[in-house]
């Protein structure tokens, strides 16, 4: 049985998972799998849905484990970073710098002067006074972050566009951009609303803003004989993973961007998708080490707060268990309660309470679905647990290694 919500993939790692089982060492209390056809069915939707020639820049900080974003760049998809160690990471896993946005707020003069001479990576400038940072001479694309001020609906933890927001040139200084773009090569814009945007009208809105401020700026420049043109628009804020198999939100989204971008012919659009690609292609396994006692006893696994650190800090969707049994097989039987408590050493550390699974024992398993996005990349440090080894399923249903347990080095 699987609580909470339905897996929006048509297969199943049923079948896999005696033998991802078998593949645990006695050390291995808790096991991370990502399974490549999911994350592939997200990454063609995305090239199918959207106009062609859209590059499509996932978000590192989702999941950077190295074999993901070397599994993304073999599907032709790009990267976006959101520090230099994600650029670097990224040209490890074998980007070329074209296949790289750099989005990072805070960026160094050194990483400017690092990255400036990157040929074709997108840098995207958080504020008029860092395009001072930028030498005269450059081989990167430079981009320039609008804040179109609006509320997508996104949790207000994760809104990045309100006018409050730390992100971005406000859209109302537009004077002051006009003035900047005939100083400095932009020839992009971008714009990040926010993660798990709900209200895709105002989005909407505000990419069909950026499209006419690049519209401004290029005549501005024509206007004072300057050569520059705005060739990129870039529309980072992401969707919330849909279960739906046809994930019609996005398909809907993508329909109107299209729309919308046809009566913009001469410029690329880019998009900056995390959680929506990356959520349903993970999960983890945690063994069940002691069954407490009680009306609704606890049972305490091997993941809590470490992996899970949004579902613990930040409750939002409920996880989806599943009960094995220590051979990988699926437990079935009557329903019992139970709280689920993980292992770090403070009150809150709880997945899940008063939920109803299979009766459990020692050294049964729980599998953990729809956990690929912003697990892997928030490990936390508290208690210094291990960071569990990661397998991969690829397109034939093979399971191989991808990475060793990890202990945290101080």
């Amino acid at each position: 049985m699987i609580t909470g919500i339905r897996l929006n993939h048509s297969y199943s790692i049923n079948n896999s998972l005696p033998q991802i089982i078998a593949a645990a060492g006695s050390e291995d209390t808790a096991l991370l799998i990502t399974d490549v056809r999911a994350l592939k069915q997200q990454l063609d939707l995305l090239a199918q849905v959207f106009p062609e020639g859209t590059r499509h820049a996932v978000a590192i900080k989702t999941n950077p484990h190295k074999q993901v974003l070397a599994t993304i760049l073999a599907h032709g998809f790009d990267l976006e970073a959101a520090s230099i160690e994600e650029v670097d990471l990224a040209l490890s896993a074998g980007a070329t710098p074209k296949q790289i946005v750099f989005d990072s707020p805070v960026k160094t003069r050194n990483e400017i002067e690092q990255c400036s001479s990157y040929p074709g990576m997108q840098i995207n400038a958080n504020m008029l006074s860092e395009l001072q940072r930028y030498p005269t001479s450059l081989n990167c694309q430079l981009g320039l972050r609008i804040n179109p001020g609006i509320d997508t609906g996104a949790p207000e933890m994760y809104a990045v566009s309100t006018d409050e927001s730390k992100f971005g040139v406000p859209l109302a200084a537009e004077a002051d951009i006009l003035a900047a773009c005939l100083k400095h090569p932009i020839t992009a814009l971008h714009m990040h609303s926010g993660s798990q945007m709900s209200d895709l009208a105002v989005q909407l809105k505000a990419i069909r803003r950026l499209f006419e401020l690049a519209e401004a700026i290029d005549a501005h420049r024509a206007s004072h004989n300057n050569d520059w043109r705005i060739n990129t628009i870039n529309i980072g804020g992401g969707l919330p993973a849909e279960p739906e198999l046809e994930q019609p939100m996005m398909r809907s989204y993508a329909a109107q961007v299209t729309e919308l971008a046809a009566n913009y012919p001469s410029h690329l659009l880019r998009t900056e998708f995390g959680q929506w690609t990356h959520r349903a292609a993970g999960y983890a396994l945690t063994r069940v080490e002691y069954v407490g006692e009680g009306s609704v006893p606890n049972i305490f696994v091997h993941l809590g707060a470490d992996l899970f650190t949004r579902h613990v800090y930040a409750p939002a969707a409920p996880l989806a268990f599943k009960v094995l049994n220590p051979d990988g097989s699926e437990k079935s039987g009557p329903d019992q309660r139970y709280n689920v408590a993980g292992p770090l050493c403070f009150a809150g550390d709880y997945l899940a309470r008063d939920i109803e699974l299979p009766l459990i024992n020692e050294g049964d398993w729980l599998l953990i679905s729809n956990v690929g996005a912003n697990t892997y990349g928030l490990w936390s440090r508290h208690c210094t647990r291990t960071i569990p080894k990661v397998l991969g399923i690829d397109l034939s249903g093979s399971i191989s290694q991808w990475s060793d347990r990890q202990r945290i080095a101080y």
